[in-house]
């Protein structure tokens, strides 16, 4: 378990490999996610994440739709 941010890690991530899908349906899929406001999430690869979970969720959702423009 962590509290260190995930976020920049992620997206640098998708930014090397291109490994998520990005359809129209991420970002509004991470949004709905984020809405009941969970404070853990359980990472693929690195420890679980605990703090603001959904402020992590909508900023991944905004990361990536920033990607798609």
């Amino acid at each position: 378990m962590t509290e260190k941010d995930c976020l920049e890690l992620g997206l640098g991530a998708e930014e090397l490999f291109h490994s998520t899908g990005l359809t129209a349906n991420l970002v509004p899929t991470l949004r709905q996610l984020a809405a009941p406001n969970p404070g853990t999430l359980a990472l693929i690869h690195g420890p679980s994440y605990a703090g603001d979970g959904a402020g992590k969720l909508r900023a991944l959702a905004d990361g990536y739709a920033a990607m798609m423009t």
